[in-house]
C-alpha cells in the first residue's frame, strides 16, 4: 500500500525504479509476509516462483498469557499501577499509527485507567507533550523497552489504533 517499502521506493521514479529493477534482476528471492505484498510484487513483474510466502510468527515459549499472580508480580516489578485497568501499546510513534485518535479517545477513561505507549519515532515529542498538558498520571511513554513481553503480560489490554497496517509483529506478540 501507500505506505510500505515498495510503494516508498517507487515514488522516487527514476532511482527507486532502477533499485528495484536491480533487485528484481539480481535476487534469488523475495520473501512476502502478506497477500497484499505478495500482489504487490507480483505486480512489478516479479516472478511467482520467485516469491515465497512466510507471514511473521512470534515464540510462543515467549509470548503467552500469565496467570492473574503472574501479572500481579510483573506490574510490581515494572512499577505500573495494580489498582486500574492497564492499556499497553507498543510500536512505532509515527502517524499511520494512529496514536492521535488513541490520545482523542482516551479523554473519556483517563481516570478509570491507566496507558503505557511504548516505542520511538517522530512523533515522540508531540505525544509527550500531550500527554504533559492531558494526562498525566494516566499516560506514560517509556519509550523503546527490549523486555515488551513483560509490558503485556503485565496489561489487561492491548491496543494498536493504527490507520493501516499489514500484519503487524504486535499483534501476533
Amino acid at each position: 500500500g501507500q505506505l510500505g517499502d515498495l510503494d516508498k521506493l517507487l515514488r522516487n521514479e527514476r532511482v527507486g525504479r532502477w533499485r528495484f529493477n536491480t533487485l528484481r534482476a539480481d535476487s534469488e528471492a523475495f520473501i512476502a509476509i502478506s497477500d497484499e505484498i505478495y500482489d504487490e510484487l507480483r505486480a512489478e513483474g516479479v516472478p511467482k516462483e520467485h516469491i515465497h510466502f512466510m507471514p511473521n510468527s512470534v515464540n510462543t515459549d515467549v509470548f503467552h498469557p500469565v496467570t492473574t499472580a503472574e501479572q500481579q508480580a510483573m506490574r510490581q516489578k515494572l512499577g505500573i499501577p495494580l489498582d486500574k485497568p492497564v492499556v499497553v501499546y507498543i510500536g512505532r510513534l509515527v502517524p499511520e499509527k494512529g496514536l492521535d485518535l488513541l490520545l482523542d479517545a482516551w479523554a473519556a477513561v483517563q481516570s478509570q485507567a491507566h496507558l503505557l505507549i511504548i516505542g520511538k519515532g517522530e512523533l515522540d515529542g508531540m505525544i509527550r507533550e500531550r500527554v504533559q498538558k492531558d494526562y498525566v498520571g494516566s499516560v506514560e511513554v517509556l519509550g523503546p523497552k527490549m523486555n515488551v513481553v513483560e509490558y503485556l503480560q503485565a496489561a489487561d489490554i492491548w491496543t494498536l489504533p493504527s490507520r493501516t497496517e499489514g500484519l503487524p509483529l504486535s499483534l501476533l506478540e
